[in-house]
């Protein structure tokens, strides 16, 4: 794996995020969880996770339920490294637009999670629109 994959590189996710598809059927942006030691533990201890099927129908993983506005910096940061990798100069440039941009909503905490997953769910359709 890259040094780049800091999140968990479910085929689910990998075939998706190879074309950009972000948006209501799609990837949001709290899909790239990092994968720290807590989420390791998350990861070991669910067995619905299927790391073999890349079948075009496979599910994603569900969503965080209570994400925090420091979940979506962080997954937005994430899906930075990855970018800075394997991704094209101008959808690099999205990517950390978008990370700059929900670092300076920092001014305005605190979000609830209800909030947070509409900025993500706004995050989201930003990148979808982008790829049409």
């Amino acid at each position: 794996a890259s040094l780049a994959t800091k999140f968990i590189p479910l085929p689910a996710i990998l075939s998706r995020l190879y074309d950009f598809l972000f948006g209501v059927c799609g990837l949001s942006v709290l899909h790239f969880r990092r994968f720290d030691l807590s989420a390791q533990l998350d990861y070991a201890n669910t067995s619905q996770l299927n790391a073999r099927n890349f079948s075009a129908g496979v599910d994603l993983p569900p969503l965080p339920r209570e994400p925090s506005h420091g979940d979506l910096k962080a997954a937005l940061g994430v899906l930075g490294t990855y970018s800075e990798e394997f991704f094209d100069p101008n959808t690099r440039c999205l990517v950390s637009a978008a990370k700059d941009f929900a670092e300076e909503l920092s001014d305005y905490e605190p979000w609830s999670s209800s909030e947070v997953k509409t900025l993500a769910f706004w995050f989201s359709n930003i990148f979808a629109a982008y790829r049409r």
